[in-house]
């Protein structure tokens, strides 16, 4: 019995960038006094909570309108 093992770290590599931005979307998340689930970063989960909108779509343009409202100042 052999076991062949080939890991390129691809899946990391593309991972990375969005683990970043969801540690700043939720670190200006709790800036902004939003704790518990943000369901306005439903874009970035497979099953996201708290949400009924499962169309990425939709889900990318309510991340853009939570982002734009909260960031004038």
């Amino acid at each position: 019995m052999k076991f062949y093992f080939i890991w390129d770290a691809i899946d990391a590599i593309v991972a990375a960038p969005l683990v970043l931005d969801i540690a700043r979307f939720l670190l200006f998340a709790k800036k902004k006094g939003l704790k518990g689930v943000v369901k306005e970063l439903a874009f970035f989960f497979k099953s996201p909570m708290e949400t009924d909108e499962y169309n990425t779509h939709r889900q990318f343009e309510v991340l853009k309108d939570f982002l734009n409202t909260n960031l004038i100042r």
